[in-house]
């Protein structure tokens, strides 16, 4: 196994000292590595943090008194998502402390966001179940600047993307994209590639990405195919919208 920075140097970025380290050390380590070297994976930690880190967040976010019960649950499901939990964890340089077979990069979204959720977990358990100690050493800094996230979300982009076409076609158009997907129906992992902008009236396609593609690392397919907008619009964006 590779050499990594001492659990001490991430104990202190994070805010909080592990009375039981060895929930540390699960919350790191990949199910790959975990398998040949026969010790606990962050899964487990993870399923608990995925839940802990959604009522964090509901609890917050209805603190702030938002009474939208639909734009409570967008908020939060912008906040949540792979991206912005794998942007907190590279602020903490979780990506240094992966326990893993390969080394893990700023770019593994999937298996970042999966250690962010298990350290949720993780700090749950060791603080005697405390949502206040998960959220202010984990979750604060992503619900602090919640404003600038949503307005940078993904689906923001998506709005970008259907707006430009409009402007230049003249038309609301229809979206379609393949997925990928590879894994376990346990741990399933999507991506999306090929995106199609077609005329909502015949099916011709006005708009195509065949070299566009997503990494498989999303949890969920919705997250992929927005993934995938933002890639069509920074493209185009590059032609100068030329059709």
């Amino acid at each position: 196994m590779m050499e990594r920075p001492s659990l001490y140097e991430l104990q202190s970025r994070i805010g909080y000292t592990f009375k039981d380290t060895s929930l540390l050390e699960q919350a790191l380590t990949t199910p790959a590595y975990a398998k040949q070297h026969d010790v606990a994976s962050y899964e487990r930690l993870e399923y608990l943090g995925d839940s802990v880190a959604k009522l964090a967040m509901a609890q917050a976010l209805y603190d702030e008194g938002i009474n939208d019960q639909e734009e409570l649950t967008k908020v939060r499901n912008i906040l949540e998502s792979n991206r912005v939990f794998a942007e907190r964890a590279v602020e903490l340089e979780l990506q240094d402390h992966v326990i893993s077979l390969v080394p893990i990069s700023e770019n593994d979204l999937g298996v970042l966001s999966d250690v962010l959720e298990a350290l949720c977990g993780a700090i749950y358990l060791d603080s005697g179940k405390d949502l206040g100690v998960v959220n202010n050493c984990l979750l604060a800094p992503i619900l602090q600047n919640k404003d600038a996230i949503v307005g940078d979300s993904t689906d923001q982009q998506k709005n970008q993307l259907i707006e430009a076409v409009q402007k230049v076609f003249g038309v609301t158009p229809i979206m379609k994209v393949d997925y990928i997907e590879e894994g376990p129906d346990h741990a399933k992992r999507f991506g999306c590639n090929n995106l199609r902008v077609m005329h909502p009236a015949d099916d011709c396609i006005l708009l195509e990405f065949p070299e566009l593609t997503t990494e498989i690392t999303f949890k969920q397919k919705k997250d992929a195919e927005k993934d995938l907008y933002k890639k069509a619009l920074d493209a185009w964006k590059e032609r100068d919208f030329a059709t």
